[in-house]
């Protein structure tokens, strides 16, 4: 084998593990990408289960913590006259989850 034929092969070598590492690191961040995007979109599902919790709690009717009554959206309970206090739950916009105190969310403009 001559001089030429060792370098060749050397060379035909050295290219060979220089595409095998470049394949290797185009897979690591292809894998890194998918484990980013799975990341992403359990995020999102977890943004999107927190909106719906929200929008229930604030659709669903409220009680009068005395007599059960479903007192809707009146400050005092029809049946036994109890004050109906707002929790922190119910003043959560169901839109877009900003806790405000008005009758409108502050951030969207949604109406509680």
């Amino acid at each position: 084998m001559g001089l030429f034929d060792k370098i060749g092969d050397k060379l035909s070598e050295k290219v060979k593990e220089t595409v095998d590492r470049k394949i290797d690191e185009g897979i690591d961040r292809a894998v890194d990408k998918v484990t980013d995007t799975d990341e992403l979109e359990d995020r999102i599902h977890e943004k999107m289960e927190e909106r719906r919790e929200a929008k229930e709690a604030a659709e669903a009717p409220r009680a009068c913590p005395k007599c059960g009554k479903e007192v809707g959206d009146d400050p005092f309970c029809p049946e036994c006259g109890a004050r109906i206090e707002v929790e922190d739950a119910e003043r959560k916009c169901p839109n877009c989850g900003n806790v405000t105190t008005g009758k409108f969310c502050s951030k969207c403009g949604t109406k509680l």
